[in-house]
């Protein structure tokens, strides 16, 4: 990975699915979480691309896609959630590079 990361924000498409799921899947086994940790919370951190159809899917990338996060629209209250907000775990190692990117996420 580069150390450039001048983030583009931009709309997910429904075949990087496979790649949200990757990063989001290695963002938590970087907390150290055990393979059987793992396999049990798998099918929640997989992204489909009908989970793509319901929620509004946005991707951050530098040279390729380092993070995501997902809007949920309550039509009823009138607002919208955010679902997910994952980086990917090389982030960790780059000091404020992290705080870069989440601060330019929620700000697009």
């Amino acid at each position: 990975m580069t150390k450039n990361l001048d983030f583009q924000i931009r709309l997910a498409i429904p075949r990087e699915a496979p790649v949200l799921s990757n990063i989001a899947i290695s963002a938590k086994r970087s907390n150290g979480y055990s393979e059987s940790s793992m396999d049990a919370c798998r099918e929640e951190l997989t992204v489909t691309a009908d989970d793509m159809s319901i929620g509004v899917y946005w991707v951050a990338e530098a040279n390729a896609i380092q993070g995501f996060f997902c809007l949920m629209e309550n039509s009823e209250k009138r607002v919208g959630e955010i679902q997910s907000f994952i980086r990917s775990p090389d982030l960790a190692t780059w000091g404020n590079r992290q705080a870069s990117l989440a601060k330019k996420l929620w700000n697009e």
